[in-house]
């Protein structure tokens, strides 16, 4: 058997496996695009029942206040509907985006991850290690500090009339020196792009 013969069994052999995997995807695809169709009729069905729910819990009486309406709903809803008070929640949160009735999957995109919770088969994330805080660089730190300042003075300058000559003195040396340093960071800058170029 020379090569030629190997190439072409080869070839032939890769055909084959192509024509096999090709109907084996087909198939896959179609049993899969009907579960989803399958699927999104009830998660449509799923979602305007949520949001009846919300709809109706709506009406309930709770106190106003985290706590207290958590334990107003403990002591007198829990045990007869039998969820926590999260899920009672993302159930009136569902009906508040939800105005209407969803008819197709795609209305229904905006509360599914609401309804996942809200049925208890996902469980809200939650962070492992403590969050950082963001790192605030020099300028931002700069920036916010004058920015705070600057709304500040605005607001004192507007009363300037009403201040004798010796306060509008000592804030006028105050606010020159704030120049100052302002032009020492331009020549400091003006200096470092110098040295860059």
């Amino acid at each position: 058997m020379n090569d030629a013969d190997y190439e072409t069994r080869a070839v032939m052999h890769r055909e084959e496996l192509n024509v096999a995997r090709l109907a084996h995807d087909a198939e896959l695809y179609s049993r899969f695009a009907e579960n989803m169709r399958h699927s999104g009729k009830l998660m449509v069905d799923s979602a305007n029942e949520a949001r009846e729910l919300g709809l109706s819990f709506s009406g309930y009486y709770l106190p106003t206040g985290g706590e207290s309406a958590r334990a107003y709903y403990a002591e007198h809803y829990q045990s007869t509907l039998g969820f926590r008070f999260d899920v009672f929640k993302w159930l009136i949160a569902i009906s508040k985006r939800l105005p209407e009735p969803c008819r197709e999957p795609k209305d229904m995109v905006g509360v599914l991850q609401l309804s996942l919770w809200a049925s208890e088969l996902t469980e809200l994330p939650h962070r492992e290690e403590a969050q950082c805080a963001t790192r605030i660089t020099p300028f931002v730190r700069c920036f916010n500090s004058i920015r705070g300042a600057e709304e500040v003075i605005e607001k004192m300058i507007a009363d300037a009339k009403e201040w004798n000559y010796e306060t509008r003195s000592n804030i006028v040396k105050e606010l020159e020196r704030h120049r100052a340093w302002a032009e020492q960071t331009r020549r400091a800058l003006e200096k470092d792009l110098y040295i860059a170029v």
